[in-house]
């Protein structure tokens, strides 16, 4: 046999082998595990990258590339930037798109072929220098803003009340108080919060954000909840549109701008964001910085705060605080609102209100002459609880108003 077939030539079979990774394979699959319980990103944000995606791969064809993991070269993605700005796109959005490309570029250089070798080696998006970021101006309202909305808000249906007094109470992110259920509303160190997944912490057991509820907010949500007959439904949509259904986001979106067209703003769009800086703006009233930024679900601080503690129901003082610094917000924009008399300082009952926000409503409204008499029954109202709980009697202060004794020292 070997000698019958020695003066043979070699005959060569051709093999197409299937271990090249095609890019839109990769993009899937990366999103994938994205999307998946172990990183819990969101689905606004895979939809973003998966139209990212998509549009990288419509430049490959542009320039005559393949759909292949090899034309994820820095030449190619340095050129889909630059075809990017061509066709209008911003400096924010380029860079954003390049966020996309870099999460399908970590997770290729995780991957192995056959022969155990990395599908990528280097981060493409790293190659060349990206377009500065653009800090854009971020809107907020101002008191004359508030009053106007208040003046108005009171005319609305009740969805919209709910929705405007948890967006403003909270600074909750839109995505999260559209994710939120029922069953999130939660009795949280003497108070009620909102326990929500929020973001960047979305994978399963991560540690929820917690916003805190002012106690008129809470009543307003709960009366809501009543109303709806959904207490006992822990799954049921916790802010709900005309129709009783879930918000989706766009539509929120549209209804805070339709709420600040209503009202009479001009000169932006009113947005879920920008009452999240609003409730910060209002915040900034006697609340300290750690605080602040845990009303708002912000963890990153300056490294001298890394240190600062906050103790337990330090949240729900806060954010009774950041109630009453709104309702002084509003008073401020009394003088712009056409008729005093219909202010309305928010959509809430007013005996709903705490008897601190009553009481000094009550001395602000005073004729001037009784005023100072009405501030010092108040002030001494207050020191009496002071030591109250100080377990200190007034009998046993000396002439100056001072104590003495073990309670000191502790």
């Amino acid at each position: 046999m070997h000698l019958a077939t020695q003066g043979r030539a070699r005959i060569v079979i051709p093999v197409t082998r299937q271990d090249a990774m095609k890019f839109s394979e990769a993009a899937s699959a990366c999103l994938l595990f994205l999307a998946s319980p172990l990183r819990g990103y969101s689905q606004r944000t895979i939809d973003n990258y998966g139209t990212t995606c998509e549009q990288f791969m419509s430049y490959l064809i542009h320039v005559g590339a393949l759909n292949d993991v090899a034309s994820f070269t820095v030449d190619n993605v340095k050129g889909f930037a630059e075809w990017l700005g061509q066709h209008g796109a911003s400096s924010n959005t380029i860079i954003n798109k390049l966020c996309g490309l870099q999460a399908v570029a970590r997770w290729l250089m995780t991957q192995t072929d056959k022969r155990g070798r990395p599908r990528l080696t280097m981060d493409p998006t790293k190659g060349f220098e990206p377009p500065r970021r653009v800090k854009p101006k971020t809107e907020y309202l101002r008191p004359a803003h508030l009053v106007a909305v208040y003046q108005m808000l009171a005319k609305l249906e009740r969805h919209h009340q709910v929705l405007w007094e948890v967006l403003l109470d909270t600074g909750i992110r839109a995505s999260e108080a559209i994710d939120a259920n029922v069953g999130d509303v939660q009795e949280v160190d003497g108070g009620v919060a909102i326990l929500v997944p929020v973001k960047g912490r979305k994978q399963e057991g991560a540690e929820p954000g917690v916003y805190p509820l002012s106690a008129p907010v809470a009543d307003a949500l709960r009366a809501s909840l009543r109303e709806r007959d959904v207490e006992d439904e822990p799954n049921a949509p916790l802010l709900v549109n005309h129709e009783g259904e879930r918000w989706k986001r766009t539509a929120m979106g549209e209804c805070i701008a339709w709420i600040g067209r209503k009202a009479g703003i001009t000169g932006f769009r009113l947005s879920p964001h920008k009452l999240r800086h609003t409730a910060n703006v209002i915040a900034t009233a006697g609340i300290d910085t750690p605080t602040r930024a845990a009303l708002l679900d912000h963890r990153n601080q300056q490294t001298v705060q890394r240190y600062d503690h906050i103790v337990a129901g330090a949240l729900h003082e806060a954010r009774a605080k950041q109630r009453a610094a709104l309702d002084a917000y509003v008073s401020q924009g009394e003088g712009h609102a056409e008729d005093r008399t219909t202010r309305t300082v928010s959509v809430m009952q007013r005996a709903q209100y705490p008897p601190g926000y009553i009481l000094t409503e009550e001395i602000r409204r005073a004729p001037d002459a009784d005023r100072v008499a009405r501030l010092d029954e108040a002030l001494r109202a207050f020191r009496r609880q002071i030591l109250s709980l100080l377990g200190v009697d007034e009998d046993d202060l000396n002439e100056n108003g001072q104590a003495s004794g073990p309670i000191l020292q502790e």
